[in-house]
């Protein structure tokens, strides 16, 4: 239940917010609601991962496919 509803505030949020911020939180909350990191290093590899993911699928979507995605108000 909790995935759902970090994925129902990921939708609900994306056109005020925009793509960028919302992948990159949406990403850490996901994965820290479904294991909890316990250490100092598994933040950092929790956090590397959210940052690398929101910056791949920017440059896919954005630059790649010349696809907007919503940026925010």
């Amino acid at each position: 239940m909790i995935a759902f509803a970090i994925v129902g505030g990921y939708v609900a949020l994306l056109p005020l917010l925009g793509f960028r911020r919302r992948h990159r939180a949406v990403r850490r909350r996901a994965a820290g609601a479904l294991d909890r990191p316990k250490s100092a290093r598994q933040w950092v590899v929790l956090a590397a991962i959210a940052l690398g993911t929101a910056a791949v699928s920017y440059f896919i979507f954005e630059r790649y496919l010349l696809v907007l995605l919503p940026r925010g108000a």
